[in-house]
């Protein structure tokens, strides 16, 4: 359960993919089987699903890449490198992550001027589920890392980029 997520009326699983090989991008991977939830957003609503991580954890992230988020996790881990992380959070998650960073201000704040940077709630990708901030060994991702080194050479055949000033999150559009 995620805080402002709630079932949504109707929704099944949806096939398994079968073949997550060659060029892909994110909407080329089939969708995992698993409930789809509607999530509240700053922005209206998004569908999302919980996918299993690289280390048997779990996330959820929007439908809309959580075919290419899954093969992802289960290609790293293939590859030795057990990747987790966050993906979906609630824009109420947001803003206490954003007094938990030392923000001199909730709502108006540069990112950069909080402790990790946190974007403004309703500006994160996180609240989209289009983001998320990997794990290895249950630190998040530096530059020296053996998980960031596998997603600078990988996470484009998924579909997602690293936003250049932080190592650990990566997203539909680097932002």
């Amino acid at each position: 359960f995620v805080a402002g997520v709630a079932p949504a009326t109707g929704t099944t699983g949806c096939p398994t993919a079968s073949d997550t090989t060659g060029s892909a991008t994110a909407g080329s991977f089939a969708q995992p089987a698993g409930t789809v939830t509607t999530a509240k957003t700053a922005k209206g609503t998004i569908q999302v699903m919980t996918v299993t991580t690289g280390n048997g954890q779990t996330t959820q992230v929007n439908v809309e890449i959580a075919g290419a988020v899954t093969a992802l996790f289960n290609d790293a881990k293939t590859q030795g490198v057990p990747l987790s992380g966050w993906g979906f959070r609630s824009y109420e998650s947001q803003v206490r992550l954003r007094t938990t960073n030392h923000c001199p201000d909730l709502f108006t704040a540069p990112a950069s001027s909080c402790r990790p940077p946190t974007a403004r709630p309703g500006n994160s990708q996180h609240e989209q589920g289009l983001a998320i901030d990997f794990t290895l060994g249950g630190s998040t991702l530096t530059r020296s890392s053996p998980g960031f080194a596998w997603m600078q050479a990988n996470a484009a055949k998924y579909g997602l980029k690293t936003l250049p000033s932080e190592p650990w999150h990566w997203s539909t559009t680097g932002r």
